[in-house]
């Protein structure tokens, strides 16, 4: 049950304030708590100028996230926060937090001359920072969590309504005369769909593709033909097809897929997004946070 939970999808959403604005808060916060409750026996602690020692502890609980929070995303991909959080990670990044606050808060007091730079000291800068910090963050994260996946389970059922009863009107395709489509009138839309090299390409009817996923640099393209599944393989990227196929109903929703919306039967939301179930397959198509917006638009306007 623990295991299941932790591999949960966990949306990685940054705040729309700037993060040093959010840690800034923290650091406040921080100062405030030890000035006016004064725990861990700083009610006895006599030093000069003590209010100002306590107020730089919130200095460094501003410091040291800001500082931690620049790391990751110098150093963990894009796409890994994006699209592969989990909640597992989301509590990692949390204790990643709180043990540099702790280093930092090491190294303060030993600059004012409260503790030594030591393993016992960190032990127990850790254990006072987690303290202080660990229950606020997890009601936190399940909060956000929960919040999260109330809002997206409404949106797919939403969106499962729109499915089981179809627009009445129908949304004029784009026209593309070159690659992507050869469109005569009276027919119905064909996809072309042309490798880099200009010579291999694949003419499929848009009402059979079901979905197009990038593998490295390649794209499998997976289409009905008939009453059997078909897969093909063209050496490209995903966005070079996407621009051949300009489709209000084929569109990207990931870094790694293109989707036929209008092959849909379910929308399942979860804390991070969306899930799509087609067809004719039982793959399950994920939907990234960057890309949902517009898939969602789909099921409720059909462009």
């Amino acid at each position: 049950m623990l295991l299941s939970f932790l591999n949960k999808a966990y949306p990685y959403i940054p705040s729309k304030r700037p993060a040093w604005l959010n840690n800034l808060f923290i650091g406040i916060f921080v100062a405030l708590f030890l000035i006016i409750f004064q725990p861990f026996d700083l009610s006895i602690w006599q030093t000069p100028n003590k209010t100002l020692k306590l107020i730089g502890f919130g200095l460094v609980s501003f410091l040291m996230p800001t500082l931690f929070g620049w790391m990751v995303f110098k150093l963990v991909p894009k796409h890994q926060l994006e699209d592969d959080w989990k909640v597992w990670k989301e509590i990692l990044l949390v204790l990643g937090v709180l043990l540099s606050i702790a280093l930092g808060n090491l190294v303060y007091a030993h600059l004012i001359r409260i503790t030594d730079l030591s393993l016992r000291g960190f032990l127990n800068s850790v254990v006072v920072t987690v303290l202080v910090g660990l229950f606020p963050v997890a009601l936190a994260i399940l909060n956000k969590y929960h919040r999260l996946l109330r809002l997206n389970l409404e949106e797919a059922k939403q969106a499962n309504e729109q499915i089981a009863h179809p627009h009445l009107e129908t949304v004029p395709q784009a026209n593309n005369e070159q690659a992507g489509e050869i469109k005569n009138p009276g027919e119905e839309r064909v996809l072309r769909l042309i490798a880099e090299n200009e010579k291999d390409q694949l003419q499929i009817p848009e009402k059979d593709l079901l979905y197009i996923e990038s593998q490295d640099n390649y794209a499998s393209v997976v289409y009905c033909e008939g009453n059997q599944l078909k897969k093909q393989l063209l050496r490209s990227s995903l966005k070079r097809l996407e621009n051949q196929i300009q489709s209000n109903t084929t569109k990207r929703c990931h870094r790694t897929f293109l989707v036929n919306l209008s092959k849909v039967m379910k929308v399942e939301g979860n804390a991070a997004g969306y899930t799509l179930s087609l067809s004719e397959t039982n793959m399950q198509i994920p939907v990234s946070r960057n890309y949902a917006p517009a898939v969602m638009q789909y099921f409720k306007t059909g462009a």
